[in-house]
């Protein structure tokens, strides 16, 4: 005689198949699920997947049916080991708490997608990065098969750990022209290495030839020049403007700034207006452009001039004097108070250089992406591709919108 086990029931036995039905259904599908089903072996499937070998029109979509079915998803290293292509790009970037390198990382990984390839990210502290730190970092992008290699190198620092290297696969830093770091020699001898950066240099001397047709002086809040980007925006300001002193004169003075940040701008506005309203007369109060290396310092520099109780002298407001402009146009600095004048840097454009440029090493057959390339027009500064960069000229910098508003 059987006995039934009492504590199970049929509810019991739809509810265990059940779970085995889900179970199955959550497992991830595997290259044999797809070639049970499609009909086929394990290797007509690889070949389908990696687009190598012979097979026939009906059985690859077949196997394609079969995939689409299961939701399959290839494994990223097995693929790369059938076909020795990782289609991966290591990224290594400094200075990722700032506008400007945040929104070119963003530019690569989607130029990067755009073409088939996926980027690996890795943040360093630009600050603290040693070259043992740096070394470590590109010794676990290597065991990851990374194809080439993007280096965001904000500052001199950076640069001196990646000239410490050798790298045997297309590599592309992205950063300013000119710095205490030479690079373009380095550049000369490494065949496989290749630079970006955006043309500060003209957007800087753009920004002078505005500020030179408004007034005779100008202050410059330097930024901190261990970055590169600083070192460039500040060299170009001082040549621009002795260049333009052929035609018209004035003074340029430079106001050190160690950092970035809003408040750094601040305080430095704060005293410097206090010096210029000490030494101000009643005669005396011609217009003065405050040109800033960033819009944050600039935005500081804003606030200082508005909470200053500035008193009329002659019917005339004297913070209405005072013009500014910043540089990178970041997202609502057309909505400070007044619209911040700024350069625009085009880093959707820079993204797609460093893309292009990598792919034009990767394939060298495929002539599309070095023609992609040349259709840019970058020229070169210092042995760094530049892309150009606008001028947005807004309230800040005309006199007459501001004044009527206030």
């Amino acid at each position: 005689m059987v006995v039934k086990n009492p504590k199970r029931s049929d509810d019991s036995e739809g509810r265990d198949l059940s779970r085995l039905n889900r179970s199955k259904r959550l497992r991830r599908a595997s290259i044999e699920d797809v070639a049970r089903l499609s009909g086929v072996s394990r290797q007509t499937v690889s070949r389908v997947i990696n687009e190598s070998g012979y097979v026939a029109d009906a059985t690859r979509e077949r196997v394609q049916a079969a995939i689409a079915q299961l939701g399959y998803q290839p494994s990223q290293t097995a693929r790369a080991l059938a076909t020795s292509h990782t289609r991966m790009i290591g990224v290594i970037a400094g200075g990722i708490n700032y506008y400007g390198p945040i929104s070119t990382i963003s530019a690569l990984g989607q130029t990067a997608r755009e073409y088939g390839y996926s980027i690996v990210l890795a943040n360093v502290d630009e600050r603290k990065l040693t070259e043992e730190d740096f070394r470590s970092v590109v010794t676990g992008f290597r065991s990851l098969g990374v194809e080439a290699y993007v280096l965001v190198a904000p500052t001199d620092a950076i640069i001196r750990a990646i000239k410490r290297m050798e790298f045997s696969v297309p590599c592309v830093i992205v950063t300013g022209s000119d710095g205490a770091e030479n690079l373009e020699e380095w550049l000369r001898m490494k065949e496989s290495v290749m630079a970006v950066g955006i043309d500060q240099w003209n957007a800087m001397h753009r920004i002078s030839r505005i500020c030179l047709s408004q007034s005779d002086t100008v202050y410059y809040f330097s930024g901190p020049l261990a970055w590169r980007d600083a070192y460039t925006r500040q060299k170009a300001i001082i040549h621009a403007y002795e260049d333009g002193r052929a035609e018209k004169k004035g003074e340029l003075f430079v106001i050190p700034v160690g950092s970035w940040e809003a408040e750094a701008g601040y305080d430095q506005a704060v005293k410097l207006l206090s010096h210029l309203e000490a030494k101000e007369s009643e005669e005396n109060h011609d217009m003065v452009c405050l040109v800033c290396a960033n819009d944050l310092l600039a935005l500081g520099v804003l606030r200082a001039i508005s909470e200053k109780p500035w008193a009329d002298v002659q019917g005339k407001r004297l913070r209405n004097r005072y013009f500014v402009c910043g540089y990178d146009d970041m997202p609502g600095s057309d909505n400070a108070q007044p619209p911040l004048t700024t350069v625009h840097p085009d880093f959707h454009a820079l993204g797609v250089l460093a893309i292009q440029l990598i792919l034009s090493r990767l394939d060298p057959s495929d002539g599309g992406h070095q023609a992609s390339v040349d259709a840019l027009n970058a020229s070169q500064r210092c042995g760094v591709w530049q892309i150009p960069a606008s001028v947005a000229v807004r309230h800040s910098l005309t006199p007459g919108l501001w004044a009527e508003n206030n």
